[in-house]
Order: structure tokens, then sequence, then C-alpha cells
């Protein structure tokens, strides 16, 4: 049900339907975990950016970290509270660039954790009872930025904690026709890009929450909006099944529109290239690369509804994950 790849690209670490762990060569398939270990909950599966470590959900509200090369569990925390019952038991994870953060983002609450997992403890810095949707760490700073639709799903609304004095600010309570879809971080210009079921990418500056740019698609929802290699483009998807290539620098469209081959389900860009794979609802994918626009995608197919998908570090190898119960592991070379 989830793959996370390790930042070589080395490992393929996978959540299966019934909770179960595993942890692969991305590039041979062969298995480097003996597997059965266990989790729970529906999301959250994440190397650390040094590739030391894995942070998965290990119960309802619980989470657990190991050690990515042999699986030995060195920790486990629980952000659920007597007084704060959650309907749900899902987790996210996000680390700082340097790893040695974890802010763990429930259903109504969400904790930021010191990671001296060298020396074996963790230390709690900042606990809400509030829900995000995402969060990214600000490079060089000791601040989080956190983002989450309303309630009523027609607001986007930006925070920012300083993570020593626990200080909140609201950076921007920007209104949306629609409930917010997918956000993108750029760390470089410190930019948001927002994209909603109101068919619209908004491109925003996280620490200001100051809208930039407004990236429209002619009819219903983005599905997706990313970043290209040099954060110099924007690439978005909607239902209405085109793939259009945005200037980041004024939010203009570049070139014609690519018309998709059926409803879109997810987009995925390799970390260093401008290769991308994107997934339809069909449980088929498409590979191609965004300064060839002419090239004719390549083609990939499991037997039911694509989950994910992800490139190998090299970007020889394309691992796929699917709810027919497979994770492949296709030659892209």
């Amino acid at each position: 049900s989830e793959v996370s790849i390790s930042p070589d690209g080395s490992r393929a670490f996978a959540r299966g339907p019934d909770n179960t762990l595993a942890l692969w060569n991305a590039s041979t398939g062969q298995s480097i975990w003996p597997e059965g270990s266990r989790a729970a909950g529906e999301f959250g599966a994440t190397f650390s950016p040094d590739g030391k470590y894995l942070v998965a959900s290990s119960s309802i509200n619980g989470f657990a970290i190991w050690t990515a090369n042999d699986g030995k569990l060195i920790y486990e925390g629980n952000l659920s509270s007597d007084s704060r019952p959650y309907s749900n038991g899902s987790l996210n994870f996000e680390f700082s660039m340097d790893g040695r953060r974890l802010a763990v983002l429930g259903e109504g609450a969400f904790q930021v954790l010191d990671l001296p997992l060298d020396v074996g403890s963790v230390v709690s810095v900042l606990t809400r009872y509030r829900s995000l949707l995402g969060a990214e760490f600000i490079p060089n700073s000791a601040f989080l930025t956190g983002w989450r639709g309303s309630e009523q799903g027609d607001n986007l609304s930006i925070y920012q904690w300083d993570l020593e004095s626990g200080k909140e600010r609201l950076l921007s309570n920007m209104p949306l026709d629609g409930s917010l879809n997918d956000m993108a971080w750029n760390s470089t210009a410190n930019t948001l890009l927002a994209s909603s079921m109101d068919g619209v990418a908004r491109l925003l500056k996280a620490d200001t929450g100051q809208l930039l740019h407004e990236m429209r698609h002619t009819q219903g929802a983005i599905g997706a909006a990313i970043f290209n290699l040099d954060k110099s483009e924007i690439i978005t998807f909607g239902v209405d099944e085109y793939l259009k290539i945005w200037d980041a620098s004024n939010g203009r469209l570049v070139g014609d529109p690519l018309e998709l081959k059926a409803l879109p389900a997810g987009l995925k860009r390799a970390d260093n290239s401008d290769r991308f794979i994107i997934w339809y609802w069909d449980g088929t994918a498409e590979i191609g690369d965004l300064n060839k626009p002419g090239d004719k995608l390549t083609l990939i197919a499991h037997e039911d509804t694509i989950n994910g998908a992800a490139f190998s570090k090299d970007e020889n190898t394309v691992i796929s994950w699917s709810r027919d119960g497979t994770v492949r592991f296709w030659d892209v070379k």
C-alpha cells in the first residue's frame, strides 16, 4: 500500500495491505530485511535524509523508528492522548534536512521530536492539538511551516512555529473553491506550491503566505503540482486529462499542454533529472522526460490501480506498487 525509496536510491521500504513491512534492494528486488515485521495505520513510512533510519506508524496513533540496514527497533512513540481521541491512527512523517528533527503528523495533533538517535534518546520539542496536511522544516532555522485545509475544505491555512519558543503565527488563510489536494516545497526560494479542487495551483511565499502566482486548468480539480529539477518550472495535471508546464517566475504556460491517455492518479519526478512517471486509475503508468515533450512515453501496467511509483537513484529502475498486492521493479535504462 505504500513504498518509500532511500535517499541514495538503493533500498525500497514497503508496507503491505496487511501492515507487514519489507525492505528490498531497489535495483534487484532482493529482500534485505527478514520479512514479517508489522506496522499499523494507513499512511506514513519514510527514510531519514541520511538513509540510516526508517520510521512508520506501528500501532493506532503510535510510531516506531528502526535502523535501515538491519531493521533493529530503536524507538517507539505515541501521538495519542487520553483526553484527545482521534478518529483514526494514520500518521505522516517529515524529517528536517539534517535528519535531527522529526515531525509526526496525525489527525487532530502533531508533534516535533529531537532525534539524537546515536545515543538512543528522543526529546519532544513541540506538541499541538491541530491537524496538518503537511509540514516542512525551514532549513538553517528553528522554524516549522505547516498547512491544512479548513474543516469545510474551503480555506488554505499556513502556519509557522518557532521551535525554541513554541510561538505560533498564522501566515495565510486563503479562500479556496474546493479542498486542498497537494503541496510541494521549494526550499531554495522558500515557496509552497498548492493544488486544489478548484482547478488552481497557487505559488506562495512560505514565510509570509503571500500569493505569487495562480495557474489554472480549464475544468475540474488539479490532482498534483510539482517543480522541475531546477525549480524554474511547475508541472500540473488535472481531471481535464492534460499535463501542463508553467514558468515558476511568472506563472505563465510554457508550450502546449500534453494530452494524457486517461484520468491520472499521481505524478512523480526523478530526484536528479526531469524524467517523470505519471500513473492512472486504470492500472497503467507512463514514463517520460519533461525536456523531451515530443518523445513517446514508455508504458508499464499492473492488474489493478497503481498506488504510487518512484525512480531508483541511478534512474535505471522504476518501482511501482499497486492494489493488486505487488511491488514491481521495471528496467527503464
